[in-house]
């Protein structure tokens, strides 16, 4: 994990997921990039003057967050946080932006981000870096419960590092819990064996085992996690999942989609 992804739009909670980065950013001394979503043209950095002159309201929609992300940058560097600004222009008539991210990445955004642009929608949610989403301001270092779930064959390198990361910063219990689907079924002395050979090999301590049933997988996570008191949620997705499924969501959510991208 190398930088953190604040990602913006017009309908996000923007101090939210700044407070939230802010804490991960001290933590771990990393690099914050603030990155706003813009409906304008993809080649917008291109276009000269008399071109973007075609765009008045997106001309004034952008001076309007920069200078926003310029007075968030200001704040971001008094507390001695490295960061910078990047605008993501996208078309609502075309295909989604063109990123930078890297899986050294996480991006951070809250669920208002998903809004009624259903390609990018699926874009955004499905794109495979690790994604924190959260649903109000998130501060790390009151995390002592997580509760972890993947297919355990072996963990995403991501993972791991994220993990490992936490651990040498943070003292919590980990939750191993692999969740029966209509889909995806296993015994569960084959789940048991292989979550034991993953706090193994990755060194896990304070670390639990369950097994748990339920339609989909982010759902039982969810229900799992309001069980054991839970305070993040970690899945690595073998697949896509739908946006609406965290709509309700009062947790923060780290995804790792578990496929290449």
């Amino acid at each position: 994990m190398k930088r953190i992804i604040a990602l913006f739009n017009d309908h996000t909670s923007n101090q939210s997921i700044i407070e939230s980065c802010l804490q991960i950013a001290t933590l771990f001394d990393i690099e914050i990039v603030l990155c706003h979503l813009i409906a304008a043209p993809k080649d917008w950095e291109v276009l000269n003057r008399t071109q973007r002159d075609k765009y008045p309201n997106e001309k004034l929609r952008i001076n309007e967050v920069r200078l926003y992300l310029d007075k968030q940058l200001a704040d971001l560097r008094q507390e001695n946080i490295k960061a910078k600004k990047k605008f993501l222009f996208y078309d609502e008539s075309e295909s989604p932006f063109e990123d930078d991210f890297t899986k050294d990445d996480l991006i951070i955004s809250d669920v208002c981000l998903f809004n009624k642009h259903a390609e990018l929608n699926s874009y955004l949610f499905n794109l495979p870096f690790p994604k924190l989403i959260i649903d109000k301001a998130f501060d790390i270092k009151d995390v002592m419960d997580i509760v972890f779930t993947s297919n355990f064959k072996p963990l995403k390198d991501e993972t791991s590092e994220i993990l490992a990361k936490l651990y040498s910063v943070l003292d919590f219990t980990l939750n191993l819990v692999f969740i029966n689907t209509k889909e995806v079924q296993e015994s569960s002395e084959i789940s048991i064996t292989n979550m034991k050979e993953v706090i193994a090999s990755n060194h896990f301590s304070k670390t639990s085992i369950s097994i748990f049933y339920s339609d989909r997988k982010l759902a039982g996570a969810k229900l799992f996690s309001e069980m054991k008191g839970g305070d993040l949620i970690i899945i690595e997705s073998t697949g896509e999942i739908s946006y609406t499924e965290i709509l309700d969501l009062n947790l923060p959510l780290l995804i790792v989609n578990n496929y290449e991208g």
